[in-house]
């Protein structure tokens, strides 16, 4: 499933087309050449209806040098389309006129002004990708990505973004662009006490640790490589589908991920500004269709 979109030629109208079998019984409806289905349905023999149909479809194919008179025509892909819809009108409302009359689920078409407002509209730059510096805190024996700073995570904030608290509260470790922080409530605000881009995570079995439930919840003792400066607290990272026990050491790493999604519409943008192009040039709307196999550009 998807969409069809085309804009029609003006050959029939300009005598520039074969002559249509039937003529008697072609109509411009709309821009589109088409049956006089009115008219044909006053034929009594369902056959020589059906004839008729067939004969105009096929004349209609290779009327002239614009296969199925469409001057151009593009297919679209359906969830392309309404997620790239979605996905601007929501972040940056910048697609008024695309968002409002690219129609869902019925055929529709764009009216010359709109064609002109989708111009205005679509700067291909806005669907390039774009890069912004990544964080990643990464377990090291397995190379598993625990989190990173991807801007468009709910827990983005001011730079860093949490990963956990302890319990009681009092204990909360993020990452940022000057990597992996423990930070310690101190009543009125938190502070850092544990900064680094290379540890170890060492768990502290106690005798009588705190417990959620039946489950016994041990501290654990962050360690830098570095420096080998270590912070006790409350917190624990679990990197892996089960919790272990055993020393895990963990690395903070930099690089570059694209933070637009944007480009996965580039061919939906260059199309509909072709199109639009075109609508404009030959004074023709843009009309947009649902298609699938059984409904495909020969039955428009």
């Amino acid at each position: 499933m998807g969409y069809l979109v085309y804009v029609n030629c003006n050959c029939y109208k300009n005598g520039m087309t074969s002559d249509p079998p039937k003529k008697e019984f072609v109509r411009i409806v709309e821009e589109r050449v088409s049956l006089d289905f009115q008219q044909l349905l006053l034929i009594n023999d369902k056959t020589l209806r059906d004839k008729i149909e067939e004969d105009f479809y096929n004349w209609k194919e290779t009327a002239c040098e614009h296969p199925f008179m469409k001057i151009a025509y593009e297919y679209l892909d359906d969830f392309g389309v309404d997620s790239m819809i979605e996905y601007f009108q929501f972040w940056h409302e910048q697609l008024p006129i695309t968002t409002k009359y690219a129609p869902r689920t019925h055929e529709g078409m764009f009216p010359i002004d709109h064609a002109k407002a989708i111009l205005e509209e679509l700067d291909p730059s806005d669907f390039e990708p774009e890069y912004e510096k990544m964080v990643f805190l990464n377990e090291k024996s397995k190379g598993i990505n625990i989190i990173n700073t991807d801007i468009l995570s709910d827990y983005y904030t001011m730079g860093s973004i949490l990963i956990q608290q302890s319990l009681d509260g009092k204990y909360g470790c993020s990452l940022g662009q000057f990597g992996f922080n423990i930070s310690e409530d101190r009543g009125t605000s938190f502070y850092s006490i544990f900064r680094s881009s290379e540890f170890t995570q060492r768990t502290i079995l106690e005798n009588q640790p705190l417990k959620v439930g039946d489950v016994p919840v041990h501290k654990c003792e962050f360690i830098d490589k570095e420096t080998g400066k270590s912070v006790i607290c409350g917190l624990k990272l679990k990197p892996f589908d089960y919790d272990t026990d055993e020393d895990l050491e963990f690395i903070v790493s930099y690089g570059l991920l694209s933070v637009l999604r944007g480009y996965e519409y580039t061919y939906i943008v260059t199309a509909l500004l072709k199109l639009a192009e075109i609508s404009i040039e030959t004074g023709n709307r843009m009309v947009w269709t649902k298609w699938d196999q059984e409904n495909s550009i020969h039955n428009t």
